[in-house]
């Protein structure tokens, strides 16, 4: 069974739910279970059903924030971190889904959580990785906060942005460096880290590059937008 971690230290009291059609007393099983020592509260476990005519076997897990200020902005967050999910639980190019999460930063600046897994396509015939991420700026917008949000929409950010994570690939004895056609991003500790799937058709893993946040704030953006009403 998968097992859920956080990293980083409290603001919400927050809720997992579970996708899946193949263990139905998973999550009365293991409801009130304190698995995250670090969020106030304890991590329990709903479930949800998503069943497809293919009768594959998936399952995929997401936080909910049980306690937050306005209903309607916990909501979005919590739709947020759903969606993720169900962009390969409910789409019917994908089965045998099985999609684990990682808090990997919530404090009072961002909620941070990190999706890996994988899923069947059977137009490949092949399992594919899954790897993807939900950032919401909780200090003042509760918005996403997305590579294209946080790098500022300066010709001179882009490009320093770029060649630090040129560097960083080749550092990680990537020969080409970085080569891209969507970068993501997640929060841990004082990190940002970019993720990416190479370019290259043979390429099997995302690569992970991790870098100091201090080292290249001036070249990132502190408003992620206006707070939705609440």
């Amino acid at each position: 069974m998968f097992r859920h971690c956080a990293t980083a230290a409290a603001a919400f009291l927050v809720v997992s739910t579970v996708a899946l059609n193949s263990i139905p007393n998973l999550a009365y099983a293991m409801s009130g279970v304190p698995v995250l020592k670090e969020v106030v509260g304890i991590l329990t476990l709903g479930r949800f059903e998503a069943k497809d005519d293919n009768d594959s076997n998936s399952e995929a897990y997401y936080p909910q924030v049980e306690e937050f200020r306005g209903e309607l902005l916990k909501g979005y967050i919590n739709q947020s971190l759903k969606s993720v999910t169900e962009r390969y639980t409910k789409n019917p190019a994908f089965s045998n889904v099985q999609i684990n999460y990682t808090v990997t930063r919530n404090d009072s600046q961002v909620l941070s959580v990190l999706f890996t897994g994988t899923a069947d396509m059977s137009e490949i015939g092949k399992t594919i990785p899954i790897m993807d991420s939900v950032n919401i700026d909780v200090a003042k917008s509760t918005n996403e906060i997305t590579y294209d949000r946080l790098i500022k929409d300066t010709p001179e950010a882009k490009a320093a942005i770029h060649q630090v994570l040129d560097d960083a690939a080749r550092a990680k004895g990537i020969k080409n460096g970085l080569e891209a056609e969507e970068i993501r991003i997640y929060f841990q500790d004082d990190n940002v880290v970019f993720f990416y799937m190479p370019l290259d058709d043979s390429a099997t893993e995302y690569v992970e590059l991790s870098i100091p946040q201090s080292s290249i704030q001036a070249y990132l953006n502190t408003d992620f937008g206006e707070r939705p009403a609440s």
